[in-house]
């Protein structure tokens, strides 16, 4: 991970943040929740797109079977 400087709070902050920055009150069990919801948001995306793909190539494949 890369760390960056925050020019307004002289704070080093790492490049990628989890939860929003802004609400520093989360308890610990917000953000797990919050962490836990987007990583499954991410996993359904990915699940998705490669289903797409998947349907993609086995179009490709019948399609160029059946030119024979």
């Amino acid at each position: 991970m890369k760390i960056k400087k925050d020019k307004d709070n002289d704070k080093f902050i790492g490049s990628y943040h989890p939860y929003p920055k802004e609400e520093p009150t989360w308890s610990v069990e917000e953000k797990i929740n919050y962490l836990r919801q987007h990583i499954n948001k991410e996993k359904l995306e990915s699940e998705i797109k490669k289903g797409r793909l998947k349907k993609l190539f086995l179009d490709f494949i019948y399609k160029k079977g059946n030119k024979d």
